[in-house]
């Protein structure tokens, strides 16, 4: 299985930390979340990855190399990271994906713990809070165990936290991929991936996968400063 890992986003959010890095290299209390992330992925055994760049691309070989010396990630570079927006970035990883695949953005904090539900699922998954809702990132609507539309505020009823991992089965990350073309070669670069899904939704199933562990986004400063206070 590969994983890709959407490291291009320019971070303004938290600036001034990432005023001279990438996002992903944002230390909480000592340790950058790009790091939780490579660890959580590697204890599951997932070592082929493909890590998208915008800002700082060398910063990111150099984390790689100094860290973990035993992977040697695919790099892909979205040179318009400043005007564009993740479906940009994963468009561009399109013809380096070639099986079953992990989607995941780099701003993420978690317990390794939560991926094991999403890799066991035998189909295509998202990982879903069932009882937490948060009014600024993800949201799923979902009926019957199955995602039907993603967005930051749903209007729908059964809405639930969506954090942002994604398990896609080769075939079903074909679908996603022909919507978010077309997205491109409409124009519209600066939107979500998930804006293209939800074109789609009807077309595969993307199944809800419920966990109970520790994960949140660090998006802004105040998410940073939550972050700081919740661990050691």
């Amino acid at each position: 299985m590969q994983a890709v890992l959407l490291a291009s986003g320019s971070g303004n959010r938290l600036l001034p930390l990432t005023q001279d890095r990438p996002k992903c290299l944002v230390a909480v209390n000592g340790k950058p979340l790009l790091q939780g992330i490579v660890e959580a992925l590697t204890a599951h055994g997932i070592q082929d990855l493909i890590v998208t760049t915008g800002p700082f691309p060398d910063q990111l070989a150099l984390f790689f190399e100094t860290h973990t010396p035993s992977l040697h990630p695919t790099f892909v570079a979205n040179p318009d990271y400043a005007t564009t927006n993740a479906i940009t970035s994963l468009w561009l990883t399109r013809e380096k994906i070639t099986e079953d695949v992990l989607i995941l953005h780099s701003d993420l904090l978690f317990d390794s713990s939560v991926l094991k539900p999403l890799l066991a699922c035998e189909g295509s998954g998202v990982l879903i809070h069932p009882t937490f809702l948060s009014l600024k990132d993800f949201q799923a609507h979902v009926v019957q165990d199955r995602v039907m539309k993603i967005g930051v505020r749903l209007a729908e009823t059964h809405r639930h936290f969506l954090f942002p991992i994604y398990k896609l089965k080769f075939e079903d990350w074909l679908i996603w991929k022909d919507a978010i073309e077309r997205f491109i070669e409409n124009g519209e670069r600066n939107v979500y991936a998930e804006d293209a899904f939800n074109t789609i939704a009807d077309q595969f199933v993307l199944n809800a996968v419920y966990y109970d562990g520790f994960a949140m986004e660090v998006d802004d400063l105040e998410d940073y400063e939550k972050a700081r206070a919740f661990l050691p």
